[in-house]
């Protein structure tokens, strides 16, 4: 009898995995042909894939970058709202500092914040350890890619800012230093062109 039970559930096991085998190769069929087309628009975000956000979720939905004040400040509208947003975790040479002369390769920052940013949508995802909004009223968030790339790393690993802590320690800062201990052993960026 356990011999015969066992064979059945085996049996029920296949053929549960051999439908749902189907029926995945059924659903990745495409049910139209279609050309490839060329678009204008920018493209939405995907999940984030670098670091885990674990438990910090990506906005609901996408927010488009409407202006880029500097390497690690830019404005973004959901269409129905609009937030500037300071970056966690990172410091940019200034830029726009009113008692301030612009620093070495902050318009390299800004000109690849602008690049990568300007006119494209982004996931803002905010951090408990560091409150929602600082003194100046801006949202204090992580910024992701439409490819899913967290933008603020992009920056260190770049050599494009400084990893910056304001007060307490945030959710990536061991990556973030990380990033600009490598940034600073190949002199990427500004470790090579300033100091």
């Amino acid at each position: 009898m356990r011999y015969v039970l066992g064979l059945s559930l085996a049996s029920l096991a296949m053929l549960v995995a051999a439908c749902a085998t189907d029926a995945s190769q059924q659903s990745t069929q495409p049910t139209q042909s279609t050309q490839p087309t060329q678009s204008t628009q920018p493209t939405q975000p995907t999940q984030p894939t670098q670091p885990a956000a674990n438990g910090y979720q990506p906005s609901e939905y996408p927010w488009l970058v409407t202006r880029v004040v500097d390497g690690d400040t830019i404005y973004v509208s959901s269409g129905e709202k609009e937030l500037k947003v300071r970056l966690i975790g990172v410091d940019t040479p200034e830029t726009k500092h009113p008692t301030k002369p612009v620093e070495c390769f902050g318009t390299q920052a800004s000109a690849f914040a602008t690049q990568t940013l300007d006119g494209e949508y982004v996931s803002i995802v905010t951090d408990k350890t560091q409150g929602i909004t600082d003194k100046y009223d801006r949202t204090l968030a992580y910024v992701y890619t439409t490819d899913g790339s967290l933008f603020n790393l992009d920056l260190i690993a770049g050599g494009f800012a400084y990893e910056y802590t304001y007060d307490t320690a945030y959710k990536f800062q061991k990556e973030f230093r990380a990033a600009q201990d490598e940034a600073s052993n190949t002199q990427a960026g500004l470790w090579g062109k300033c100091r």
